[in-house]
């Protein structure tokens, strides 16, 4: 309203702004109830393995949890794309990008009528561990199906904004707080965050292709120096992308949380 009043005092539908003021230390307050709900934050790597294991153990029971598959299927591919929930919930057989050539890793592709920004569209590489998961799942799909067919079914489309990534939201928020009890500084976009914190490590730790512009370009996030959103290439060889995905995995995550990971799994993980 403040807003909407400002510019009737503009155009001179108004001589005065009867809400002016009304937002003064707003900002401040904010910042203060954000300090009492807890600043969002990564996964430590103990909540990481709990959560892992938590819904490996569920999936022993489906008809008790409904959602352990889903749940544990997103705990192995968050992580390691670093996509948001709607990314991965709307995924399609059409969005799966297998190369022709054999060295070179699947991709999962975010399109723009599941990206939120315009620079969120884009191709992320999946990790053999990532993967394994997608191919499970396309191997599943029924004989003959469409390219609109969606990888995991169970995310029906609801809420306001009818998309798959709904239910899901809820589910995995009720999963969360039964697992590591309530703790509003990690969500599911907290995978994101360690999707980030992986890929710094990594660069911290000598890996050549994980630098800042690379992890943007694999968020969806346009770039904040000028060099980089004006001058710079958009996007690179996909090797580039290819290799800051292995390295990322090789040199900033934890082998312990790789390990749990992989024995995730439950079958043979695709090598490359």
């Amino acid at each position: 309203m403040n807003t909407f009043w400002k510019w009737a005092e503009q155009v001179g539908y108004a001589e005065t702004n009867p809400w002016q003021g009304s937002t003064h230390g707003l900002k401040k307050k904010i910042a203060k109830a954000s300090i009492v709900r807890g600043e969002k934050r990564p996964y430590h790597d103990d909540e990481l393995v709990c959560l892992i294991e938590a819904a490996r153990e569920r999936m022993k029971h489906p008809k008790r949890w409904p959602w352990a598959r889903i749940i544990h299927d997103m705990l192995l591919l968050a992580p390691l794309t670093g996509c948001r929930q709607n990314e991965l919930a709307s995924l399609t057989a059409a969005r799966i990008i297998q190369p022709s050539q054999p060295d070179q890793l699947w991709r999962i592709s975010v399109t723009e009528d599941v990206s939120k920004t315009r620079s969120s569209t884009r191709e992320v590489p999946l990790h053999p561990i990532a993967q394994t998961v997608i191919a499970q799942r396309l191997s599943e799909l029924p004989e003959g199906h469409s390219p609109d067919t969606m990888l995991f079914p169970e995310c029906k489309p609801g809420g306001r904004d009818n998309k798959p990534g709904h239910y899901l939201s809820k589910r995995y928020a009720s999963f969360l707080k039964s697992v590591l009890g309530e703790k509003p500084e990690i969500d599911f976009h907290s995978f994101r965050r360690c999707f980030a914190t992986f890929f710094t490590q990594a660069e911290a730790c000598g890996a050549t292709h994980c630098s800042g512009l690379v992890l943007d370009h694999l968020l969806g996030h346009k770039p904040v120096s000028l060099a980089h959103n004006t001058y710079a290439a958009k996007r690179f060889d996909w090797s580039t992308y290819d290799r800051a995905i292995m390295e990322m995995v090789e040199k900033g995550i934890p082998p312990r949380v790789i390990d749990h990971l992989q024995r995730a799994l439950g079958r043979t993980l695709i090598s490359l």
